[in-house]
């Protein structure tokens, strides 16, 4: 069982439906023991928010951006500075995958 957990450990970001598939391949152990496993191991279910899908006119507006840039070269990408403005919610947890 422990090589349920060590698949989440070298990669966190890995789909429960995966892990449970390949599992159930292998007859290695029913879906509550690897929900078991995986709590054990100190797992917690989380499931990726959805980002919001972008409107027309932001979909727009990135189009225009995109033409008044294409002619740029790597240098001018190098003097660049971009931002990330994701926000992200961290209190509102569904299940999905599991995380340590």
């Amino acid at each position: 069982m422990r090589c349920i957990a060590n698949i989440t450990v070298k990669n966190p970001r890995v789909p429960v439906s995966y892990i449970q598939e390949e599992r159930a391949a292998s007859g290695d152990c029913s879906l509550r023991t690897f929900q078991r496993v995986m709590l054990q191991a100190g797992c917690k279910v989380l499931k990726p928010s959805k980002r919001p899908h972008l409107t027309e006119m932001q979909k727009n507006k990135r189009y225009q951006w995109e033409l008044e840039h294409i002619h740029w070269d790597v240098e001018a990408w190098t003097r660049a500075l971009f931002s990330d403005e994701t926000k992200v919610v961290i209190v509102d947890a569904n299940p999905g995958l599991y995380a340590l």
